[in-house]
């Protein structure tokens, strides 16, 4: 094509005026927007566009998330990609700047890994499945392919073919944030794992010092209660042998009202043996009161 457009313009410098105008008619000809040649730019334009915008995201990923990922794999995640470009129509050609408005649907076939990778990492991250965002971005998802119309500025000169974007950034940025979920996925289930990971030895932490200190509680409360069993077997001992034994069953049915009361009322307590304990201790202090005034009354 470069040729051809290369003879049509010697011929145009060489030749009469209406001949040049015929000249460049005929080479606006070519600049036509299904051109294989211009099919072929626009396809490397949005690879271009896609890599470009992920390399950015990438970096902002690796700066704030402090995440390691490989970037030339991520490049290389592109290449499975499939385009297929169809609908072409021309919008309007100026001819002042030798470029032709063009638009196309748009079509890109993802392999189904990528997406089930995608869903996945975005779950994780608690953000929306593929095809929700898809119709966020008003972008058409069936069978794994997203498509959109696409519009796009092609120049044909005798050098090159100029293929510019117009309204693709809703494509191309849905298009790197999935392959950019699809790769963060390991990263996310390791740092999901580690999280959890985290907040359990920080849990058996809490537990641990929890138990720790329920058990200083529970020693406090058992010194409590041995000394409240000492001062009433202390009284008990120091009565006489009559008073003894005109209180011996009163004295046995206590303990017992004792031992089962405290223990029904300690069910349900944040630390069931503390409560017990402090209840027996209150229980021995009023009964060492209330047996020191029988043994007194006795003697």
């Amino acid at each position: 094509m470069k040729l051809r457009m290369k003879t049509l313009t010697t011929l145009c410098m060489v030749g009469a005026l209406s001949g040049c105008q015929q000249v460049y008619s005929i080479m606006y000809a070519f600049n036509r927007c299904d051109q294989p040649e211009v099919q072929l730019k626009l396809e490397q334009v949005i690879h271009k566009d896609i890599a470009n915008i992920s390399a950015t995201q990438l970096k902002s990923i690796i700066e704030n998330d402090q995440v390691i990922i490989d970037g030339q794999l991520l490049q290389r995640s592109l290449k499975p990609v499939q385009f297929k470009i169809e609908n072409i129509d021309k919008i309007k050609k100026m001819r002042s700047s030798d470029q032709t408005m063009c638009t196309a649907r748009v079509t890109a076939e993802l392999p189904s890994n990528y997406l089930t990778d995608a869903d996945v990492s975005r779950a994780l991250n608690r953000e929306s499945n593929v095809l929700e965002s898809a119709a966020l971005s008003q972008l058409n998802f069936e069978n794994n392919q997203i498509s959109t119309e696409l519009n796009y500025s092609v120049r044909i000169s005798e050098h090159e073919v100029t293929v510019q974007l117009v309204n693709a950034l809703h494509f191309t940025s849905f298009m790197q944030k999935v392959l950019i979920d699809a790769h963060l996925k390991p990263s996310r289930l390791t740092a999901l794992v580690l999280d959890r990971q985290k907040k359990q030895a920080l849990l058996n932490q809490q537990n641990k010092t929890s138990d720790d200190y329920q058990s200083i509680l529970i020693a406090e409360a058992q010194l409590k209660s041995d000394q409240a069993n000492e001062d009433l077997n202390s009284v008990w001992s120091r009565a006489s042998l009559q008073a003894r034994q005109k209180i011996q069953y009163e004295q046995e049915l206590w303990a017992k009202k004792r031992n089962l009361e405290c223990k029904l009322n300690s069910e349900g307590a944040d630390n069931p043996e503390v409560f017990r304990l402090n209840c027996e201790t209150n229980m021995a202090i009023s009964r060492t009161s209330e047996l020191q005034q029988k043994i007194f009354t006795l003697s």
